[in-house]
């Protein structure tokens, strides 16, 4: 039996931020035989799945401002939806 392919934990994830409310994340694309399904993002210190996307970055909207923030982000394989270990990060919001 062949063994599906892991993905790699996306690498050179940033969060900056570009509101009191806002934060964008962005990543390198993650390689794997048969492609990305998508991305997974997970807010938080005990991570909680906020978001699906294919694209290499997204906007977190809706955050409290002067708070420090913690993304986590995954890739997910097409080939049985294989999820890849977590790349983290945090940012600060700025005060209004």
């Amino acid at each position: 039996m062949k063994r599906l392919p892991l993905p790699d934990e996306p690498q050179n994830l940033t969060a900056t931020a570009i509101s009191p409310t806002s934060i964008k994340l962005t990543w390198d694309a993650v390689s794997v035989d048969g492609g990305i399904k998508e991305y997974r993002i997970y807010s938080g210190l005990t991570p909680v799945l906020i978001a699906k996307t294919t694209d290499t970055s997204f906007i977190v909207k809706g955050l409290t401002p002067d708070t420090i923030h913690y993304f986590d982000v995954s890739a997910v394989s097409n080939y049985g939806g294989i999820e890849s270990t977590h790349a983290t990060t945090d940012a600060m919001t700025p005060a209004t």
